[in-house]
């Protein structure tokens, strides 16, 4: 079961656009599995609900030859396991990016992103136990994950015509508390168990896209 509420907004003044917006959903999970935090082996009904909002912005602006983006989001969200009292936890945070965009010509850009982003563990990562039989795991979730929190660096070359479209970019993500699904090393009913941990991490690569269009009317 679940809801979802979307409220948006765009503007201008001055020189000055922005698009702002508002997001609320409540979702009510169940799943019938074994129980392994609790202890049993038999089937057990787990219930888990989980309520949150989002408040977002982003605006631009022109400063000489320079365009200016700016991004921020505040993110709320509740989760508590419905089978079990006292089981709950409540987390706020925020996120924000900037970018500095440099117009080469009518179609070529070079946009420079620095961020500093935050993503709230969700229910299924803290409360649901859930195994796949057709990738032979068992997910074990893990109530203790703290916020897990990225800062990043990307420099990215992009064209934009009616026919061709093309970017290539480099990235740098500093993670403090990468989440990701670790191998225990054990089975749960044949199942081979993967507990959601946090360790910190660092990604660095690049992307490169191109698009285009042969043909059109």
């Amino acid at each position: 079961d679940g809801a979802d509420v979307q409220m948006e907004a765009r503007g201008q003044f001055k020189g000055l656009r922005f698009f702002t917006g508002f997001e609320w959903t409540a979702h009510d999970f169940k799943n019938r599995n074994i129980s392994y935090n609790a202890g049993r082996a038999d089937e057990d009904f787990l219930q888990t609900d989980s309520v949150g909002s989002a408040a977002y912005v982003l605006s631009e602006f022109k400063l000489t030859l320079l365009h200016f983006r700016l991004g921020g989001r505040l993110d709320r969200q509740r989760a508590d396991r419905a089978d079990l009292q006292n089981v709950s936890r409540t987390d706020t945070t925020g996120s924000g990016v900037v970018e500095v965009v440099q117009s080469l010509g009518d179609t070529w850009q070079v946009i420079l992103s620095l961020g500093n982003t935050s993503r709230i563990p969700n229910a299924d990562e803290l409360y649901i136990e859930a195994p796949h039989g057709a990738t032979g795991v068992f997910q074990i979730p893990n109530p203790q994950l703290a916020i897990e929190r990225t800062s990043t660096i990307e420099l990215r070359i992009q064209r934009r015509s009616e026919r061709f479209q093309f970017s290539a970019s480099a990235y740098y993500r500093d993670f403090d508390g990468y989440v990701f699904l670790e191998n225990q090393g054990f089975e749960v009913d044949g199942l081979t168990a993967y507990a959601l941990v946090q360790r910190d991490a660092l990604f660095t690569g690049g992307e490169v896209e191109a698009t285009w269009v042969f043909y059109a009317e």
